[in-house]
C-alpha cells in the first residue's frame, strides 16, 4: 500500500507540481493540498496520513509554530518543513519543534522520494543544500552572506507576535512597567515574555538584546 503524503502550502502550482511528480510513483501518493493551517488537523484526522509536507510561511501564518502542536495531536506522523527559506536558525528551530525533515523548494523528486524513505525510516533528514549547524546554540545566526533582510526574517519566526513587540521597546529602553503600559498588559507578563526572548535568543540582558539588534541591523531609526 502507498504511503499517504498531504501538503500545507498557500501556492496551488507547488502542490499541482507535487501531485503531477509523484502520480505514478510506486511507494508514495500524494493525497491531498491544503492551503490553510486551519484546515490542516481536521485533514490530518479524516486521511491519516503518513508524511505532511509543511510550508514555514502560509498565507502569512507561521508553519513552524504549529509544529509542535501537529506533534501532539498526531505523534506518528512524519513532518517535513517543505520551504524556500535557507536559514540554520529555522532549521534548528524546525527540528526542535519535532519536525524529522528540511527540504527546500527547489528539490528535485528523486530527492524528495529519498526524503520520504529515510524519515519514515526513522532517520532525520536534510535535505541537499540546507544550511544547517548541528549545535547546542539554536538561536544565535551571524553567517556570513545572511542579510539584514534574512535575520528579520529569522527573527519574526522565532519570537511570538507579542514578544517582537517587547523585544523592540527593548530597544527604545523602555522599562518593564512603560512597556506594560504602551502594550496594556501586565508588568508580569511584559517579565515573562522578557525571560522567553532572552532565552530563545540565548541573550543574559537587555544590554545583550540591544548589541544583538546592532550586530543584526535591527535597530529601529530613531
Amino acid at each position: 500500500m502507498k504511503k499517504k503524503i498531504l501538503i500545507c502550502d498557500d501556492h496551488p502550482l507547488i502542490i499541482d507540481g507535487l501531485r503531477f511528480a509523484f502520480n505514478n510513483h510506486p511507494d508514495f501518493e500524494i493525497t491531498r493540498g491544503v492551503n490553510s493551517l486551519k484546515s490542516v488537523s481536521e485533514l490530518i484526522a479524516n486521511i491519516l496520513p503518513d508524511i505532511l509536507l509543511l510550508d514555514i510561511n502560509i498565507c502569512g501564518q507561521n508553519g513552524l509554530e504549529e509544529i509542535s502542536n501537529i506533534k501532539s495531536r498526531h505523534p506518528q506522523l512524519k513532518i517535513i518543513v517543505f520551504t524556500s527559506y535557507n536559514l540554520p536558525s529555522l532549521v534548528n528551530k524546525a527540528l526542535l519543534e519535532g519536525a524529522v525533515g528540511y527540504i527546500l523548494k527547489d528539490t528535485g523528486s528523486n530527492d524528495l522520494s529519498l526524503a520520504f524513505y529515510r524519515v519514515l525510516a526513522g532517520e532525520v533528514y536534510v535535505g541537499p543544500g540546507v544550511k544547517f549547524k548541528n549545535e547546542r546554540t539554536y538561536f544565535t545566526e551571524n553567517e556570513k552572506g545572511i542579510t539584514p533582510e534574512a535575520d528579520e526574517i529569522t527573527l519574526k519566526h522565532i519570537l511570538s507576535e507579542r514578544e517582537l513587540e517587547v523585544f523592540q521597546l527593548i530597544l527604545y529602553s523602555y522599562t518593564e512597567q512603560k512597556i506594560a503600559e504602551e502594550l496594556h498588559i501586565s508588568k508580569h507578563t511584559v517579565h515573562s515574555h522578557r525571560k522567553s526572548i532572552l532565552k530563545k535568543l540565548n541573550l543574559k540582558n537587555n544590554t545583550e538584546v540591544i548589541k544583538y539588534a546592532f550586530e543584526h541591523h535591527l535597530m529601529p531609526n530613531v
